[in-house]
């Protein structure tokens, strides 16, 4: 984990903001750019990547996916979350509570997935289903995905790096990212912020931005989100032959102003877990949010990016 002070990000932002910005956001595409050149020469049909929740996969999958067609190489981003088994059928597997247990890879239709893997590696037409979260329901064959020799499929989800995802599969074609927040934020003395909080701060604001969900639902589900991860992603992240830690410097002077309007929304609900957030977010000198770039990562969590109709 890298280790970052709060008086180097604020001292960073206040000399010379746009610098800042601009700086991190050419870091990423650097990572970005030299994926993109290893898959093509690697021949790779197949990218699975994963990382936790709030880490930014779909972001990155859709931003590397955008590099490849820029090149030439023609390029699809598939979602995990399309292929959930629809909340009614009776497959679909149960918490010891008797509730839907939306965090084991079994969640999955796993038989469609391999199934569309291998179509992919053999340069097959595949169909592609479709989830409705709304309603918790599966479309089976809502889209085909065909690609042709020379382009890839970006495979996003949780447990792209589970070894269910391509049982019995010869996987010379396939490449595995393991991306996320792998940085804490100190005050010199202390940590203020790990990587955990960081996410957390993210999918707070993304939550409630997109999906209508205050800070009460979100905390709710955090500590599930989390034990999730630590029993289906983090056993598989060394299996990845690259790594990206998504953390950009100026991210949380963006994020401050939105999630201490939500913090603020609902001052009746108190935890400890959200008193060290609101405390720690005190910290950190604000960003405009017209200083964030449309193609930026951190727009996954805020209003105006380029991918936005995704999230």
């Amino acid at each position: 984990m890298a280790e970052r002070s709060v008086k180097e990000i604020n001292r960073a932002v206040e000399s010379d903001l746009r610098a800042t910005v601009a700086e991190a956001e050419e870091e990423y595409r650097a990572h970005l750019d030299d994926l993109a050149d290893k898959i093509v020469l690697r021949g790779t049909r197949v990218v699975l990547l994963a990382g936790p929740s709030s880490s930014g996969k779909t972001t990155t999958a859709n931003m590397l996916a955008d590099r490849l067609r820029q090149g030439g190489h023609p390029a699809t981003v598939i979602s995990l979350d399309d292929f959930y088994y629809s909340k009614d059928d009776p497959l679909y597997p149960r918490t010891p509570e008797g509730g839907l247990d939306y965090e084991t890879p079994h969640a999955l239709r796993l038989d469609l997935i391999r199934q569309t893997i291998r179509r992919i590696l053999r340069g097959e037409a595949a169909p592609l289903p479709k989830f409705d979260f709304k309603i918790g329901r599966r479309w089976d064959n809502a889209s085909v995905v065909d690609i042709p020799r020379g382009g890839c499929a970006m495979i996003e989800g949780l447990h792209a790096l589970n070894p269910l995802m391509t049982e019995g599969i010869d996987t010379g074609a396939v490449a595995r990212v393991f991306v996320s927040v792998s940085t804490n934020i100190s005050d010199g003395e202390h940590r203020l912020l790990s990587g955990r909080k960081i996410r957390f701060i993210r999918r707070l604001t993304r939550d409630y931005l997109y999906r209508a969900s205050g800070v009460e639902r979100t905390l709710s589900l955090w500590q599930g989100v989390l034990a999730g991860e630590n029993r289906y992603l983090y056993p598989f992240k060394d299996t990845a032959e690259f790594r990206f830690d998504t953390f950009h410097l100026y991210e949380l002077g963006v994020m401050r102003p939105f999630a201490e309007r939500v913090l603020a929304e609902d001052p009746t609900v108190r935890n400890p877990y959200l008193d060290v957030i609101r405390e720690a977010l005190t910290h950190f000198t604000m960003v405009p949010l017209a200083e964030v770039p449309e193609t930026s990562l951190i727009r996954e969590f805020v209003p105006g990016g380029i991918y936005e109709s995704l999230y």
